[in-house]
């Protein structure tokens, strides 16, 4: 398990490889989506991904999900 102090996309992309789950606030998700090295290479390893704190926009989860395919969504608030 690792805390970082504050948000870094390029420290979490970087780790991200070595992990199995992700926790953090929609913004990180947000901020992760857009930079261009976030890619589903890196998340070949990722199991899970956590959004809390805040509501986590239709448009951010939908994004993370369509390009990614990291896995099946074991939750959502959609009816879809």
């Amino acid at each position: 398990m690792r805390f970082y102090p504050a948000f870094d996309a390029k420290q979490l992309i970087q780790d991200m490889p070595m992990a199995t789950a992700l926790m953090g606030v929609p913004t990180f998700y947000s901020r992760l989506l857009n930079d261009p090295n976030f890619t589903k290479s890196v998340t070949e390893n990722m199991r899970l991904f956590v959004s809390g704190s805040a509501p986590l926009l239709i448009e951010t989860h939908d994004r993370k999900h369509a390009p990614l395919r990291v896995g099946q969504r074991a939750a959502s608030n959609r009816n879809a």
